[in-house]
């Protein structure tokens, strides 16, 4: 095609789909009002248009506001940043930070009562803290003059480990709520969750070792005369004959000992899975099942029913969650997040836990999940007697019970006679296999992706066949 006609043509067009535009609602008028030349042909028209939307779209794009991870050992302090991506210009900020039972919010090195501070990214931003220690959160209110553009961390947060943490552990830091506006404008957010993940400790980080020792020994004789060395020792003895002195030499046999040591390291190793599997709550999203049981090897999902004693503590997931998995055919369970601290309120879980379950079926167990610091640390006794007391009255009511614990409080804070009546899911990360002394069904054995699912999730591996086992002794509604 001739090029005078081409450029006829895409100017003409050019004319056409302004003319539309502008003949468009009154919407589009105040849109192209607003419109300059952009390109600097003396035209205002489509292109400007399209250069204007463009615009558009990149100052309209979510910032990226995140959480890192750290690790470190149990009783140590970690810091926890969080920052800005993709900024388009923020002037102040509200930010909450929830965290996990269990961390208690430290003090920063250099700082002398808060567990925040600046960052020098935005030296004009000041933050104001506020503890909500009693419902595990971190307010911060963040204000500048100017608009800052600029990405980096805001602030940082400093939490300490818990003592009685035990290796492989995770804690889960996230946003509660978080705003950023320009003057008055509230911009478009993604936020991302971070993790603490506990450390082996310093004086345990040598693994188990089984030694054997192999010991050959070659006897040397060895003549001295007369002189004493550090390889010989020399026995003198001074004999008087005849009323005259002699001095005689004895010879001496010296013994060395050579010692070779061969080292070996006993690992222990998880028995081979049958099926590996997640676990999801709320904190997962909006989770696409169909990709999970296409693009991904897990073959079943654990899913929190609720927490707590209470109707409204019901996991706001929890049936989406179970229709779409059901839909896509994966077999399902649920845990229930518990708060007990007595007997009488876990019953009151149970039946809470019940409720909320319905008539559903489930093809794998129903599990109690205690982790609260503040439940595992009570006496064995006490503890035994709380699990106890949730897991029978699940039986009750037709349910094939699972306990969920880590190995530290399986091996030192449960009775083996509890444990023994259940099936055990342990939790225990980045390891060969758990250090809980018992049998177990399933393992938790850390945090990962998984196709379908935008956030983290935990990730498991099951050892029995949960289904044939259920559907046989006609439980969870089977």
């Amino acid at each position: 095609m001739h090029s005078r006609f081409k450029r006829f043509l895409s100017a003409g067009l050019a004319a056409l789909m302004s003319a539309a535009m502008l003949s468009g609602p009154s919407a589009v008028f105040a849109e192209e009002a607003e419109l300059i030349d952009h390109n600097a042909d003396g035209v205002i028209d489509v292109f400007d248009y399209v250069i204007s939307k463009r615009a558009s779209v990149a100052e309209n794009s979510p910032l990226s506001l995140a959480l890192s991870d750290a690790e470190g050992a149990p009783g140590s302090v970690v810091t926890i940043t969080a920052s800005v991506s993709d900024n388009t210009g923020f002037s102040s900020a509200k930010l909450i930070v929830g965290y996990d039972e269990g961390l208690e919010p430290a003090i920063l090195e250099g700082e002398e009562s808060v567990a925040i501070r600046e960052h020098t990214a935005f030296p004009d931003l000041e933050i104001t803290p506020v503890m909500i220690k009693k419902h595990s959160l971190v307010a911060c209110y963040c204000d500048q003059d100017d608009v800052s553009a600029e990405d980096g961390t805001v602030l940082e947060l400093a939490f300490r480990i818990p003592e009685t943490a035990e290796p492989g552990m995770t804690y889960s830091l996230w946003y509660q709520d978080a705003e950023l506006l320009k003057i008055a404008e509230h911009l478009p957010l993604l936020t991302r969750r971070g993790k603490i993940t506990v450390t082996e400790p310093e004086e345990n980080t040598e693994p188990v070792v089984t030694t054997t020792t192999a010991v050959t020994t070659s006897t040397t004789a060895v003549t001295t005369e007369t002189q004493t060395t550090a390889e010989t020792e020399t026995a003198e003895t001074t004999t008087a004959e005849n009323g005259g002195t002699e001095d005689t030499t004895e010879v001496t046999t010296l013994t060395e000992s050579e010692t070779e040591t061969e080292t070996t390291t006993t690992v222990k190793t998880a028995p081979p899975y049958l099926y590996k599997g997640i676990d999801v709550s709320q904190y997962q999203g909006d989770i696409n099942f169909e990709k999970v049981r296409d693009e991904s090897e897990n073959k079943f999902v654990i899913m929190r029913a609720g927490y707590g004693r209470f109707l409204d503590q019901e996991d706001p997931t929890f049936k989406t969650n179970y229709n779409r998995a059901k839909a896509a055919g994966i077999p399902v369970g649920a845990y229930w997040y518990s708060y007990a601290s007595t007997p009488e309120l876990a019953r009151m879980e149970a039946h809470v836990c019940a409720q909320v379950l319905g008539d559903r079926q489930f093809e794998y167990p129903i599990v109690f999940d205690i982790e609260e610091q503040s439940v595992l640390t009570k006496p064995v006794e006490e503890v035994s007697a709380i699990i106890e007391a949730f897991c029978s009255e699940m039986e009750k009511m037709g349910y094939y019970v699972m306990l969920y614990c880590s190995s530290y409080y399986l091996n030192n804070r449960i009775s083996p006679r509890t444990i023994a009546k259940y099936s055990v899911w342990v939790a225990h990360y980045n390891v060969a296999c758990p250090t809980f002394y018992g049998e177990f069904g399933m393992w938790q054995y850390g945090i990962g992706t998984c196709p379908g699912i935008d956030a983290d999730v935990d990730v498991d591996y099951c050892y029995r066949d949960y289904e044939e086992i259920i559907k046989r002794v006609h439980r969870n509604g089977f």
